[in-house]
């Protein structure tokens, strides 16, 4: 969702509006419902990138010392 909201490829509000209007009674999956609509999970975002490398440049340390 970070990234989604980040990228500015979809509108997170919106698509919690959504969730809230076809699934009332919030049975459905969440991530399942926003994987669904037009632009979510689209981009990417600096900031999750930059903890990715982080972690990345961390377990290749913790590997490989």
């Amino acid at each position: 969702m970070v990234e989604s909201a980040e990228a500015e490829s979809h509108d997170i509000f919106h698509g919690l509006q959504l969730k809230c209007h076809d699934d009332s009674e919030m049975l459905l999956d969440l991530q399942d419902f926003l994987m669904n609509l037009p632009g979510y999970g689209e981009g990417t975002s600096d900031w999750v990138e930059g903890i990715l490398e982080q972690q990345r440049k961390e377990m290749e340390g913790y590997l490989f010392r």
